[in-house]
């Protein structure tokens, strides 16, 4: 773990007094495109079964959580330490059938979500469901499809129409014609 205290105090460092000017004025808002892109990345990598550039998203993604759990310990919210924290005892419970010693005859994808469900309260649908206002058309349709049972291991063009509606969302605002959000 020497490894992940070093990037922790890199981002101590770089968003610190004496730190970099750019990562200093970042705000956790402000991830929300760059998170986008690093899982689009992330997902080519796994869709090409390309060992190193998986090495190298799932390291960008990490960074970008690490940044993001730095922000939030400088507002006196959290700090990495607690999301891992949280993190591990949420998929202690949610793993009853290996960690409780008993098993249910639930199927494990069903009981993960009566647990989550349990858990958070949900009385609503996901928040992917609700087809967020600033997310490009293609990703509104994402959870959508899965709930309407597409098979997206036959759907090798998912991530190229992505990358699609990401582009024709970028050439748009830099054009002027929408806002961060999307709206005219």
């Amino acid at each position: 773990m020497e490894a992940f205290s070093k990037l922790v105090n890199l981002l101590e460092t770089l968003r610190g007094e004496k730190g970099c000017p750019w990562d200093r004025k970042q705000t956790v808002k402000e991830f929300k495109t760059y998170l986008l892109e690093e899982v689009y990345e992330l997902i080519e990598a796994i869709d090409k079964d390309d060992a190193a550039a998986l090495q190298e998203e799932l390291g960008d993604l990490l960074f970008h959580i690490v940044f993001i759990s730095q922000i939030c310990r400088e507002r006196g919210l959290f700090d990495i330490e607690s999301v891992i924290s949280a993190t591990y005892e949420k998929m202690y419970r949610r793993h009853p059938h290996v960690f409780g010693g008993t098993g249910s005859g639930t199927p494990i994808e069903k009981k993960w979500e009566e647990l989550k469900r349990e858990e958070t309260r949900i009385t609503r649908p996901s928040p992917m469901c609700e087809a967020d206002a600033c997310a490009p058309s293609g990703v509104r349709h994402i959870e959508t499809g899965v709930e309407d049972g597409i098979d997206w291991e036959k759907l090798d063009h998912i991530h190229e129409k992505l990358a699609e509606e990401i582009g024709e969302m970028k050439a748009a605002q830099e054009s002027g014609q929408i806002d961060a959000c999307g709206r005219r």
